[in-house]
C-alpha cells in the first residue's frame, strides 16, 4: 500500500559562528598560508623567480611555471578565502629564487571545507499510517564532500534498523540514479548491528552522505530511504528535503 505524505515542514537555519555542528570538528577560517613571499635575489642569471600566482586558475597556472623551465606539482587544499580550483599558495613561495627543472607544488583550492544550508523544506512519510512519528532536522552541512544531517525523530512504531543502519538517497524522488547513506551516532560513530528503535523514545543520529557519488556539489533536493524491519518485514523509512546553501 502506498504511504501518504505525513508532514512537511520549513526550518531556517541561521549560524553565528564559523564552528562546524559536527562533534569534535571545528572549522578554520583561515587559509593555511604556508610559504609566503620571500624576497630572494638570484645569485646568477640562470635563477628563476617563483611568480605570483594567487587565485590564478590550475591550467593557468601550471602553464606559467613550465614556461618558466619549472615542474609545476599539484596538490589540493581546502580554502574560505579562493575559489575551487584556483591557487591558494606555492611552494616553494612567491619571489623564492630557485634552479631551473625545480618542482613548484601548486595547491589548488577545493573550495570551503564547511558549507552549511541557510533554509528548507523537509517532507517524511510515517512507516505505519496507524501511528504517527516526529522528526526534528537540523544542522544540515556539507562537510569535506559529504553531507550530514542530524536528526532528533521520535517514531510511532518499533524497528530494528538492518545491518549498522542503512540506505540510500538520491537526488530524484525516482531514484534514477543513487548513493548509499550511512547512520552515525551522536559522536559521528557507525551504529551498532540491528539497532533496535522503540516506539515513543527520541532518537537522535546523523545521515551521512557521500556527494560525489551524487555527482553534486551542493544538492537542492535529495530523497532518503533507511532500511528497517519491522518483525520480519522489511519496510524503508521515506522522507526527502529541498534545501539552499
Amino acid at each position: 500500500m502506498k504511504k501518504i505524505l505525513a508532514f512537511t515542514i520549513v526550518f531556517v537555519i541561521m549560524f553565528l559562528s564559523s564552528c562546524s555542528f559536527l562533534p569534535g570538528i571545528t572549522t578554520d577560517s583561515s587559509d593555511n598560508v604556508g610559504d609566503t613571499t620571500v624576497a630572494n635575489t638570484p645569485s646568477d642569471s640562470n635563477k628563476i623567480i617563483i611568480p605570483d600566482l594567487s587565485n590564478v586558475d590550475e591550467a593557468s597556472a601550471k602553464l606559467s611555471i613550465t614556461n618558466k623551465g619549472l615542474l609545476p606539482v599539484v596538490e589540493y587544499e581546502y580554502s574560505d578565502t579562493i575559489a575551487k580550483g584556483n591557487v591558494v599558495r606555492t611552494s616553494p613561495g612567491v619571489g623564492s629564487s630557485v634552479n631551473p627543472d625545480t618542482k613548484v607544488t601548486l595547491y589548488i583550492s577545493s573550495g570551503p571545507r564547511s558549507i552549511k544550508a541557510k533554509e528548507g523544506t523537509i517532507n517524511w512519510y510515517n512507516i505505519d499510517s496507524a501511528n504517527e512519528d516526529e522528526w526534528n532536522f537540523s544542522g544540515l552541512e556539507i562537510y569535506e564532500g559529504d553531507l550530514y544531517i542530524y536528526c532528533e525523530t521520535t517514531f510511532g512504531t518499533s524497528f530494528t534498523l538492518k545491518g549498522t543502519g542503512f540506505g540510500n538517497a538520491s537526488l530524484t524522488d525516482s531514484f534514477d540514479k543513487y548513493a548509499p547513506l550511512t547512520l552515525l551516532d551522536e559522536n559521528l560513530n557507525k551504529l551498532p548491528e540491528n539497532k533496535k528503535i522503540n516506539a515513543g523514545e527520541l532518537f537522535k543520529f546523523f545521515i551521512k552522505i557521500p556527494l560525489s557519488q551524487l555527482e553534486s556539489e551542493r544538492p537542492t533536493h535529495v530523497a532518503c530511504e533507511i532500511v528497517c524491519l519491522i518483525g520480519e518485514k522489511e519496510e524503508n523509512i521515506e522522507f526527502s528535503f529541498n534545501s539552499s546553501w
